[in-house]
């Protein structure tokens, strides 16, 4: 008998005008409580405050944050592995390195 774990692939993708401030509105809906956030560099000071303030209207826990400016496969699996157990989602705010 095989077990394993498996990835989930996101099914919310927002793009637009006004989305960060509905962010946990977004999550929410989709009953995801418990987050860890990967900004681009700079973004966490243009838009962490908007990001934030809405997951904290929604009650969400943001279990922790940070700033992502690497692209080295070994820097993303000890991140990937350092979550906590009790995060739902992850959330990705940037470009493509962040992502």
């Amino acid at each position: 008998m095989q077990t394993g774990k498996g990835i989930l692939i996101p099914s919310i993708l927002k793009v637009g005008n006004g989305t960060l401030k509905k962010i946990g509105q977004y999550l929410k809906a989709e009953n995801l409580e418990q987050v860890v956030i990967f900004f681009g560099n700079g973004l966490i000071d243009l838009f962490g405050m908007d990001v934030m303030d809405s997951l904290k209207q929604e009650g969400i826990t943001v279990l922790e944050y940070s700033e992502l400016d690497t692209v080295d496969i070994d820097d993303i699996i000890t991140l990937a592995f350092a979550m906590p157990n009790k995060t739902q989602t992850v959330i990705s705010i940037g470009g493509g390195k962040v992502i």
